[in-house]
């Protein structure tokens, strides 16, 4: 006598084995072929696949979807939809008729999944996901920011709070004291306010960060950094500095690099990192604080962005440039910014100019097989020819204005 199968039912509704069961076949009432019969439902025998697409008999949905249980709470058979959700109605945010839940009820309505969450915003006025439902009305994620952030000074208890309720006359007031028992204090500085992590303010977190990057192998802030790592503390917007320090931004190594070396901190040693506008506003930002010496950024960064530049040039190429470099094009630029007291990003832009056009002369030279002694004035006129107008080289150049572009 082999296992009988309980869901396995025959015709007359006797229960069979699955040996007998799998033997028996049937024209299916759906697809009409004849197969193994699944079940047998009041309109007749079913094949497997016709049957995982059956509506439930007498379900609540009523919807072309496979039997979930049967196990409904008035005794009808229920989809997977309708047996999760509890129950199957209308929403009364979208009038849509789907699965509902007991829970998500409001002034006695009920609400689907996606409106349950949904509504307008009463800080913004657009309907968007709520987080966040106070006396003053409903938030969605960012406004529930702004408020958390804006803390003032509570009429009713005098305390500095986000003013979340409502007090008899309509005048804001703290939770508190409207009987919101939600404690919005901080653990770092307890101060009431926008909590990020592990209960802490931005101002707390971004202290905790910024030490952590500037601590040094001995665990202890070197006094060179110490200016600097005040002004984080101290910093008007928190959440800026805390978003700069973040681990995934390019200013946390940066940070981390100068704090395991504090004796070389210097412009020699940012001029050894790669020369990318992290570091320029790093190189700034300790400027501002006092940790290092102010100087004419703009010029100074030419000689790091010229190494850059040769780094991959042949050597007599790059030798030939560096000269042009440093005995005209920065000698120069020194004198003027002596002179006028200061270096702007243009007289900048103007020096890398130039220097990108000695190398393009220089490389041209190469690839014509000329030599740089050999060269004259209509190998220069047939080189400003063969440059894009972007360049800045112009076709109707001098011998004078094309030397003074190289």
């Amino acid at each position: 006598m082999g296992p009988v199968g309980d869901h396995h039912d025959g015709a007359d509704g006797t229960s069979i084995c699955k040996r007998c069961y799998d033997q028996s076949t049937h024209r299916c009432t759906a697809c009409g072929e004849r197969r193994i019969v699944a079940a047998y439902l009041e309109t007749g025998p079913f094949c497997p696949r016709c049957h995982r697409g059956q509506p439930a008999p007498r379900g609540q949905c009523g919807q072309f979807r496979p039997v979930y249980t049967d196990l409904g709470s008035d005794g009808r058979s229920l989809c997977r939809d309708c047996a999760r959700a509890g129950m199957f109605g209308r929403c009364a945010g979208c009038s849509a008729t789907g699965p509902v839940d007991r829970g998500r009820t409001r002034g006695g309505r009920l609400y689907c999944a996606a409106c349950w969450s949904a509504g307008t915003c009463s800080g913004c006025g657009q309907r968007r996901k709520l987080c966040a439902e106070w006396p003053i009305g409903s938030f969605c994620q960012p406004c529930y920011a702004k408020v958390r952030r804006r803390v003032a000074r509570c009429p009713s208890c005098d305390e500095r709070h986000p003013l979340i309720g409502l007090d008899a006359h309509g005048e804001r007031i703290c939770g508190p004291c409207t009987g919101i028992d939600v404690d919005y204090r901080c653990a770092g500085c307890g101060e009431s306010g926008y909590l990020i992590i592990d209960r802490l303010c931005e101002r707390c977190l971004a202290t905790r960060r910024a030490r952590e990057l500037l601590t040094g192998p001995d665990g202890a802030v070197a006094d060179a950094l110490a200016p600097f790592l005040q002004a984080l503390i101290e910093a008007d917007s928190p959440g800026a500095v805390l978003q700069w320090l973040a681990l995934n931004k390019p200013a946390a190594p940066l940070l981390a690099r100068l704090a395991a070396h504090p004796d070389t901190l210097g412009h020699e040693t940012l001029d050894g990192f790669p020369q990318t506008l992290a570091l320029h506003r790093l190189r700034q930002s300790l400027v501002h604080t006092g940790v290092l010496p102010a100087r004419a950024d703009y010029l100074e960064r030419l000689v790091p962005w010229l190494e850059d530049l040769l780094a991959d040039q042949p050597t007599t190429r790059a030798h030939l440039v560096r000269t042009y470099a440093h005995w005209t094009v920065l000698r120069r630029a020194r004198q003027r910014s002596r002179t006028s007291g200061r270096f702007t990003y243009g007289s900048s832009d103007a020096a890398r100019a130039k220097l990108r056009a000695a190398l393009r002369l220089l490389t041209w030279i190469d690839a014509e097989g000329l030599t740089l002694e050999g060269l004259d004035q209509g190998h220069l006129d047939r080189w400003l020819l063969s440059q894009p107008r972007s360049s800045g080289a112009s076709p109707g150049s001098s011998s004078a204005g094309s030397d003074e572009q190289a």
